[in-house]
């Protein structure tokens, strides 16, 4: 009856609620036995590992698996639940119970292994089963014997000889450094392809077909290729370059050995004796009936052996000279046993006679141990058996993370220590893990395998297998945010405080600042728009999150990734903290001092005859001339002249220089940064997507500004009146360092430049769209000036109309629209009667608050009488209009701003009428990457025709 009772409440569920309630019953299910019934339950690690595999995808897309697997361990102890059905150890036993000889192997867990394959052939990494592995083993195994390569030692004495001759005698003579890790990776490659081929790629030299550049395509390719295919078709550069790189490599390996099988053909026996492709070539396996590799087979393995071959020892011996050249003791010990043992500079000593250097070689041990090639954990598959102290059941996926077990303190004292006489005189238990570990690797799992960190990101896309895990995760995290999180009573859509996602979209959209805007008019003040991010459009909100503090109050930090990285290890006046930014505000504020506008005002006049200049060949050549370039060319070459004391010749030229036209693209480039730095688990995968042209314009722009305000500093000019006249002048032991002045002088170029242009721009725009106000503006102009010799930064201030119609633009058109994020200081703060918890980004939009109808009458209309007393507009909030942000980090240049805009405009307008083309009149509908993206304002201008004096 029980049963029938049940059943009937089913059958009574509408489908709606069926469709959520039975899937939802099944996850718990398994989530409550993953967790407490598990064969794994008894294993101690974080709690979210024991019912979904986040943590193994969070380390693989931020490629720090290797670093992961260690925090674990070191956490939680040997062996740790490191996901639903992994364990991790890092004791010595497991070691042999894991990867060694056995009745009953762990077998290779195919997630991991099965993509390591440059052609899809079988080779010594992918076999499947146990016979197929002994037949692949059997059949290289006297390729890879050392009496085997030691009969090729003299290839390698001469590979070393190129190296010495090509590289390091020349850089030597000149003083000059030297790409460790370039040449390592080009030198044990020629060395390979002399093992493999019996002739070398010649890649030190940089002559050969086939670069280290090439062979690095494998550990990108391979993982795309197993776990998300389709990645191949999509436009990532990166991913594009990786398959054309990794397609060169195979076809120059099959093309090598078609050859070399038709040279081995026609020379006979004794063509190419002993070389790795030989013996392959020759290998015979008897219990398979003579079985031989295939074709197919030889590529594969040949392709393997020149990677295993040589990015895993270049790794090594790179870090080998990296850990004993920062340690002068070590290098000094190093290079008196060698110097010792060959006091001949010309004798070339022989494997035999290096491997008998005792320091030598306990510098080698020691790289292996701390920074070795193999460090991660190679997953296994338990059959069901003993595994160290504890049995493992049958399919748990098992490894042995090496990375761990040689930073074990117990088996190596001072473990992240590089001491190589700890090898001098070892204990027994440190042989015995070091030639545990190297036994197990090199027996199956050595080639390739850097391809776990490199390839890593790529890896993830495995997450299919757990879309119930994630989707579940995710779910779980959207509904807490919507509905539980701590600011789910501000006001705002479900669906932008369940995730930033949407935000994002809006921002990649060039649409955010307009949707905000319609989100405020919906919601009010206050709108929730990301889990943790809130905006708001209230004048009180701009003196809670921004304005100055009382003692011991804490200020709202800006949050970082609205901003690019600091070049150096040194933070610009936007990325400082309180402390910093202070001594920094207070050395830059001399160079915008009253006085310091006053003494500069030559240099403005200067570049403003010159613009009236070209913009009067403009009007003589009848064309509509662009006002945005004009007034970008104009503000650019001031603010060049000012930061660096010379300009950047865009008048002179009618035409951007090379170096502004880089700023542009460092603005969209900032918008992806923005929204990449909002996912961070994925951001690596999603960086390829960035176009590299952004990303070289960026560097170079920066490199740029480094070089000349260098070069300015060097001059030690302090006669002439631009910024760094008064950064030396005043640049005391309080002041900044040469890093600070080289960060700073990018940002001054890009706030005294662009910013000042947009908001003529837009200005110039809503003038000529509104005839009246235009020919008021106009008329105050010419009436108030004769000459224009009167017109200067004192007498532009009586310009009454002028400031009213500068305001208004700085209002509907203002040239930073969206909002810079604060976060909420220790212990959290109340913002408008909303309590912020601590770590909340919380913003006032420009945009948005500007063009609310809760802040000012006819939000969307150019009316400059609304900043001239007119009663129409004595309920706008017009302390809300912060244009130069608020507080103590409000901007320095506001007074140079005012000033440039009101001579360029007075100046401009007092010359020329002024007709929008028609092609214009739509100019105002722009998207807003960081900064609006302007198309051209294109305007004909008329000379204003004088008589007498005038």
């Amino acid at each position: 009856m029980a049963v029938i009772a049940m059943l009937n409440q089913f059958q009574s569920l509408d489908i709606v609620t069926a469709l959520w309630t039975l899937p939802a019953i099944y996850v718990l299910s398994i989530i409550i036995y993953r967790v407490w019934f598990h064969p794994l339950a008894k294993y101690p690690g974080p709690f979210l590992s024991k019912f979904t595999d986040i943590y193994p995808m969070v380390a693989m897309f931020k490629m720090t698996r290797v670093y992961w697997q260690y925090d674990m361990l070191k956490t939680y102890g040997s062996p740790v639940r490191a996901s639903t059905n992994q364990l991790f150890f890092s004791d010595a036993k497991s070691w042999v119970d894991i990867y060694g000889q056995s009745s009953a192997p762990c077998t290779k867990e195919s997630i991991f292994y099965d993509h390591l394959s440059a052609t899809g052939a079988t080779s010594v990494l992918n076999e499947k089963g146990k016979k197929e592995h002994a037949r692949v083993r059997r059949l290289l195994s006297h390729a890879f014997s050392l009496n085997a390569l030691l009969k090729d030692e003299t290839l390698v004495k001469k590979r070393v000889e190129v190296l010495d001759d090509v590289v390091f005698k020349p850089a030597a003579a000149k003083g000059e450094s030297v790409d460790i890790f370039s040449k390592m990776m080009c030198h044990f490659l020629d060395i390979s392809s002399f093992f493999s081929f019996g002739t070398s790629f010649d890649s030190v030299s940089g002559r050969g077909e086939i670069s280290h550049q090439d062979m690095d395509c494998f550990f990108v390719v391979i993982p795309v290729q197993s776990f998300f295919p389709y990645l191949k078709y999509v436009p990532i550069p990166k991913i594009q370059d990786a398959y054309r790189g990794l397609d060169k490599l195979v076809r120059f390996v099959q093309r090598t050995v078609r050859e070399f099988k038709t040279q081995l053909e026609m020379q006979g026996d004794s063509f190419a004796k002993g070389t790795f492709l030989r013996n392959l070539i020759d290998a015979r396996d008897d219990e398979t009936g003579g079985s031989k590799l295939s074709f197919e087979e030889l590529v594969e393995n040949t392709v393997i052996f020149l990677l295993a071959g040589s990015d895993t020892t270049a790794i090594t011996s790179m870090y080998l000279m990296w850990e004993c050249g920062k340690r002068p003791e070590v290098m000094k010990k190093l290079v008196d046993e060698i110097r010792t043992a060959f006091p001949d500079p010309e004798q070339m000593p022989t494997y035999e006679q290096a491997s008998k250097l005792p320091y030598l070689n306990a510098c080698i041990e020691e790289t292996l141990r701390i920074r070795g090639p193999f460090n991660v954990g190679f997953p296994r598959v338990s059959p069901g058996k003993q595994i160290g102290d504890h049995f493992v059941p049958k399919g748990v996926v098992v490894a042995t993370v090496s990375y761990a077990t040689h930073r074990d303190a117990k088996i190596f004292p001072d473990p992240l220590e590089f001491i190589p006489e700890r090898w001098l005189n070892p204990n027994a238990e440190m042989r015995d893990i070091n030639t545990r570990s190297r036994t197990v690797l090199t027996s199956r799992s050595i080639p390739g395998v850097s391809g776990s960190h490199t390839s890593a990101p790529m890896q993830s896309c495995h997450a299919a297998d757990n879309f119930l895990q994630i989707f579940l995760a995710v779910a779980a995290k959207c509904i807490y945010n919507a509905f539980f999180h701590p600011l789910a009573k501000v006001p705002g859509p479900r669906l932008y405080a369940a995730s930033s996602l949407p935000y994002i979209a809006g921002l990649l959209s060039g649409h955010w600042p307009f949707i905000v805007k319609k989100l405020h008019d919906v919601y009010g003040p206050a709108v929730r728009f990301t889990p943790h991010d809130v905006s708001y459009i209230t004048p009180t909100a701009w003196h809670t999150i921004y304005g100055h503090k009382k003692a011991g109050q804490l200020s709202f930090q800006k949050d970082k990734r609205l901003y690019r990285s600091s070049l150096t290890a040194a933070d610009n006046i936007l990325l400082a903290n309180d402390v910093d930014h202070s001594r920094q505000r207070r050395l830059l504020s001399h160079a915008f001092s009253e006085k310091a506008l006053r003494s500069q005002e030559d240099i403005l006049n200067g570049y403003l005859n010159l613009l009236i200049s070209k913009l009067a060949v403009e009007a003589e050549s009848k064309r509509a001339a662009n006002m945005v370039q004009w007034y970008n060319f104009t503000t650019f070459d001031i603010i060049g002249d000012l930061a660096f004391g010379e300009p950047f010749g865009c008048l002179e030229a009618g035409g951007y220089h090379p170096w502004v036209a880089k700023l542009f693209d460092g603005f969209r480039l900032a918008v992806f940064n923005q929204a990449i730095r909002r996912l961070p688990i994925v951001a690596p995968l999603l960086r390829q997507f960035i176009p590299r042209s952004l990303i070289t314009s960026q560097v170079d722009h920066l490199r740029l500004s480094f070089e000349k305000a260098k070069k300015r500093l060097e001059s030690g000019r302090t006669d002439r009146d631009d910024f760094m006249t008064y950064i030396l002048r005043y640049n005391d032991e309080k002041g900044m360092t040469v890093d600070e002045i080289g960060e700073n002088s990018n940002i001054l170029i890009l706030a005294g430049s662009e910013t000042t242009a947009t908001l003529l721009s837009g200005t110039t725009y809503w003038l000529l769209r509104n005839p009246k106000i235009y020919q008021t503006l106009v008329q105050e102009i010419r009436s108030t000036f004769m000459k224009e010799e009167e017109i200067n930064s004192i007498s532009v201030n009586n310009l009454k109309y002028l400031l009213a119609v500068l305001n208004e633009g700085l209002r509907i058109y203002p040239p930073s629209p969206g909002g810079l994020g604060r976060i909420s200081p220790p212990g959290g703060s109340t913002v408008d009667g909303y309590w912020m918890p601590e770590g909340t980004v919380v913003s006032v939009p420009h945009w948005a608050s500007y063009h609310s109808s809760r802040n000012f009458a006819y939000p969307d209309d150019f009316i400059p009488e609304r900043w001239l007393n007119d009663p129409r507009f004595d309920n706008d909030v017009k302390e809300v209009l912060q244009p130069f942000q608020f507080g103590p980090r409000n901007c320095l240049g506001k007074n140079l701003a005012y000033v440039e805009m009101r001579l360029i405009l007075t100046r401009v307008l007092w010359n020329f009428d002024l007709e929008l083309m028609p092609e214009s009149y739509a100019w105002n509908k722009q998207k807003i990457l960081s900064f609006w993206d302007k198309g051209a304002l294109n305007v004909r201008l008329k000379r204003v025709e004088r008589t007498g004096n005038a």
